[in-house]
């Protein structure tokens, strides 16, 4: 606290309860930029080949971007392979060019992000009917159960599992 009133004093701005947090922006910033320019082909290649993934990212506005969660999951397990033969082949832009031209590659990791938006569209309505049908099947149970102790005239099963009282 007497920090932040010292550096408030002092004319600097608080930035989440510390003093000078626009430092971590700069280093951010440095880093990012640091790595853009040192690995230009390398973030490139990935963003070309992960561009569903941006995209999703961009446009899912659900709480915790399940969708975008899997489709950036899908696009980096299948931009590896690519950044893995970038590296082999010396990291520079023609490489980087050579394998952004193979239609094949750009396509193919593209495809595989379309099907992780599916998987995680689609997942949801196979675990509801997968729970529905678990309770349907309960329930058909249930009455079949009641059905034979009505018929039979058995006292009802107890709850806890313990053998019914004969009588």
């Amino acid at each position: 606290m007497a920090g932040k009133q010292a550096g408030m004093a002092a004319g600097g701005k608080a930035v989440g309860g510390k003093v000078g947090g626009g430092s971590r922006l700069w280093v951010q910033g440095l880093v990012c930029g640091t790595v853009i320019a040192v690995a230009a082909p390398s973030v490139l290649l990935v963003a070309v080949l992960g561009l569903p993934g941006l995209l999703a990212l961009l446009f899912d506005r659900e709480p915790g971007r399940p969708i975008a969660r899997n489709v950036l999951l899908f696009g980096a397990a299948v931009a590896m392979p690519s950044l893995a033969a970038l590296w082999h082949a010396g990291r520079d832009w023609a490489a980087c060019l050579d394998l952004l031209s193979d239609v094949g590659r750009v396509a193919t990791a593209w495809a595989l992000q379309a099907g992780g938006w599916l998987v995680g569209e689609l997942a949801p309505l196979a675990v509801r009917a997968g729970m529905e049908a678990t309770a349907a099947a309960q329930a058909a149970r249930l009455r079949a159960r009641a059905r034979y102790e009505e018929e039979w005239g058995l006292p009802p099963a107890p709850e806890t599992g313990e053998p019914a009282a004969k009588g």
